[in-house]
């Protein structure tokens, strides 16, 4: 079963955790698609490992289910293998966070990993780690694009590991 980042969906909606631990095997937790410039009003690390501004990252998200009670090895990291572009308000403003008005490239944003390795090697730019975030990110023009590479990757199964996970998934 996939679920979302956190086992709470609304004011007073959640996941039933103690069901789930009882009728099934592994939990597979989609840790993305936290932010997206379909419906927000700035960039965001749409798979930030941690987010120091918010509670949308996950970390915080794994730290809830299991304090909640879905044990650490029925719990399977969910990666995403894509990213979002977003079309900033000022190129001159890139950072995480940055105003955008927005999805850039794609209608809805989304692009494959493939897709955005192609098009920052087409365009010249150069891809920008946030350590805070754990997440790459990089801006051509008016366009910002945040995404996971190999290296981000190796990072958050490291944490699968260390949090003692079941496992991960892309």
């Amino acid at each position: 079963m996939a679920v979302h980042y956190s086992p709470y969906l609304g004011d007073s909606v959640s996941f039933p955790i103690e069901a789930m631990r009882r009728n099934l095997d592994w939990v597979h937790v989609m840790a993305y698609d936290y932010y997206m410039p379909t419906w927000a009003n700035n960039t965001g690390a749409h798979a930030a490992l941690y987010g120091p501004a918010s509670d949308q990252d996950t970390d915080c998200g794994i730290n809830v289910w299991i304090n909640d009670g879905l044990a650490a090895n029925e719990t399977i990291l969910g990666l995403p293998f894509y990213g979002y572009a977003w079309t900033l308000v000022n190129p001159n403003d890139s950072a995480i966070g940055a105003p955008e008005k927005g999805p850039a490239i794609t209608e809805d944003g989304s692009m494959k990993y493939k897709d955005i390795n192609s098009y920052i090697q087409r365009n010249g730019a150069v891809s920008m780690y946030n350590a805070t975030y754990m997440v790459n990110y990089c801006t051509i023009g008016s366009t910002w694009i945040g995404f996971d590479d190999v290296e981000a990757v190796k990072i958050k199964v490291a944490y699968a590991e260390e949090e003692n996970l079941l496992g991960y998934v892309l």
